[in-house]
């Protein structure tokens, strides 16, 4: 009975070990290995739009040899709740151009209830991409504003790269 405790205590040690935070994968979050993120306030031009502004910054690289200091920028994710996954609508653009459509899905290491709405297509690269403005607007389903998409009051919001190694994440307050 003793080594049963033991092996279940260890289990869950070990899944919980595992656990991947947002954006459920592994690859480099953290903003000081990349020169994008965005700016933690959102801004909203119509019903049911909404808006992150891109930010490039040299300095916020710590380590300009970082592979993802000189990265690109391909799509954007936003942690959602499950439930926003049925029915979801959507159309997504990058300085008022079109992308392809936005989803809602379980990444492949995300837990039953980690889902991310994906921007794929930005064609974001360098300084460039600075003021960048990215704009999602909801045409369909269950959430149709920001604070009914995000499991917190705090969205989080990954920027990835082409080759998927890099997502540097910024968190910003929901407005109420």
């Amino acid at each position: 009975m003793r080594h049963t405790a033991v092996a279940v205590a260890l289990l869950a040690f070990v899944a919980a070990a595992t656990a991947l935070d947002f954006p459920y994968a592994g690859c480099a979050r953290a903003l000081s290995k990349s020169k994008y993120s965005v700016k933690p306030v959102t801004t909203f031009p119509g019903t049911n739009t909404i808006c992150w502004t891109v930010q490039y910054s040299d300095p916020q690289c710590a380590n300009p040899s970082e592979p993802c200091c000189s990265a690109d920028l391909h799509k954007l994710q936003l942690d959602v709740k499950q439930s926003c996954a049925s029915g979801f609508r959507a159309t997504a653009t990058v300085n008022g151009q079109g992308t392809p459509s936005p989803t809602i899905y379980r990444p492949p290491n995300g837990g039953s209830d980690q889902y991310v709405l994906s921007i794929p297509g930005l064609g974001l690269d360098g300084a460039s991409a600075n003021g960048a403005t990215i704009c999602l607007t909801l045409t369909g389903g269950s959430c149709m504003t920001l604070a009914s998409l995000t499991p917190s009051p705090v969205w989080s919001v990954a920027l990835w790269d082409t080759a998927h190694q890099c997502c540097p994440v910024t968190r910003g307050a929901s407005p109420p």
